[in-house]
């Protein structure tokens, strides 16, 4: 999934996927702590 593919996002818009891209990892991180 590319983090910037469009060049002409707003900066909300990248805040928005980098946040929802730190979720992920987060939530991903916790998985493998309970493995």
């Amino acid at each position: 999934m590319p983090l910037f593919g469009k060049p002409h996002k707003n900066p909300t818009e990248i805040v928005k996927t980098l946040r929802d891209n730190l979720s992920i990892l987060v939530k991903q991180d916790k998985k493998t702590e309970k493995v």
